[in-house]
């Protein structure tokens, strides 16, 4: 998988129009968005599916609040046209800010023009495809996604980044500062809208932002996450490396004590299978290895290897070799073999975390981390 960047074509800053509140009531057609994520849980790699809380605030003209009232505000119920592309959703509160007073500047409340804000705390169950090629070094791209239904509202959505507080609405999204995740960071989100006929901002053909010639009726919140490794590194890779770097007490006994290498190698081999057993529960069931799968398949091979070798360096050199000069043959033979071990061992970790490296950067180029 390769990860949309915040930045690139058909995401990039520039085509995610963001309006102010004067310039969004020019047009009583407009609706302005913004968005406050609150909770991410359940992120389930399996079902492809994760929970998410927000909440969502739209600005729009009612005209019939114009020289209104909030007492004879009509009732208006967003479940029959805020549609949510999800599995589940439950909008726990709806809350409506009626014209109340002047603008503020903060921007929270309109003058009796006919303008509202509607406010809606939504928990959803929204679908996602993951990729798991990199775990426990992996990041994900999740998207939470709505439109408006044109035939109730037939109108155009704009972001809008209205400042409350200490919350900075970026590309019309916020993350709450009072949030914790457990095996996840979460980076700066990004609120795109775009077509409706277009679910995912990632396919090539959607019209996002000023390349949407129609309605834009549809509002996807893009934002990526990444799996706190430290644990698998602890439970997982640690405890491997450890088992594989230790068959290199093979080069300890004689090199001859063919019984006492073969004994050696063989319990390395059934340690290794056994913390197969013991992180099993870890590791993600898909079809195809994992970044850690291939490291514990690597560990087991390695040491197979390195076992064999060792059981029939004896035998192959007595084959070859007159009696005389067998033990001095063998031992430098052994001498040969530890030094090539040695090397591919240190070269093979510094490739592979090289290249993880790499991938970690290039991944990650561009983002904001968020501390919550």
């Amino acid at each position: 998988m390769e990860y949309k960047k915040l930045g690139t074509q058909g995401l990039a800053t520039e085509n995610m129009p963001t309006l102010s509140l004067d310039d969004l009531k020019r047009d009583h057609k407009n609706v302005g968005v913004r968005i406050l994520f609150s909770g991410l849980n359940e992120v389930d790699e399996v079902k492809g599916t994760f929970h998410a809380n927000f909440q969502v605030h739209l600005w729009m003209y009612c005209e019939e609040l114009v020289g209104k009232s909030r007492d004879t505000m009509p009732f208006l119920d967003p479940r029959e046209w805020v549609i949510f592309q999800a599995k589940a959703t439950q909008i726990e509160r709806v809350v409506w800010n009626p014209p109340t007073g002047t603008l503020s500047e903060g921007g929270e409340f309109f003058t009796g023009d006919g303008w509202v804000i509607c406010s809606l705390f939504v928990k959803g169950v929204f679908p996602e495809d993951f990729e798991l090629e990199r775990f426990p070094f992996d990041m994900q791209e999740l998207l939470v996604s709505f439109r408006l239904d044109s035939h109730f509202f037939p109108r155009k959505m704009f972001l809008v980044s209205v400042p409350t507080g200490q919350m900075n609405f970026e590309n019309g999204v916020c993350v709450a500062s009072r949030l914790t995740f457990n095996e996840w960071r979460v980076y700066q989100p990004m609120g795109v809208v775009m077509d409706k006929a277009f679910v995912d901002p990632r396919n090539p053909d959607a019209k996002v932002g000023q390349l949407t010639e129609g309605a834009r009726e549809r509002f996807t919140m893009v934002f990526h996450i990444e799996r706190a490794s430290g644990h698998y590194l602890r439970s997982v890779y640690f405890p491997i490396f450890c088992s594989l770097t230790m068959t290199f007490l093979l080069f300890g006994a004689e090199v001859d004590d063919v019984q006492t290498k073969t004994g050696t190698g063989v319990t390395l081999l059934l340690t290794i299978i056994a913390l197969r057993f013991v992180i099993d529960g870890m590791l993600p069931k898909v079809s195809y290895s994992t970044a850690a799968e291939q490291y514990l398949l690597f560990a087991f091979t390695a040491t197979f290897v390195m076992t064999f070798l060792h059981t029939f360096l004896p035998r192959f050199c007595a084959m070859v070799y007159h009696p005389d000069e067998l033990s001095e043959r063998m031992n430098t033979h052994e001498k040969y073999l530890f030094g090539s071990s040695l090397i591919f061992y240190i070269l093979w970790h510094l490739f592979s975390a090289s290249i993880g490296y790499c991938r970690y950067r290039k991944a990650r180029h561009g983002m904001v981390l968020k501390l919550v």
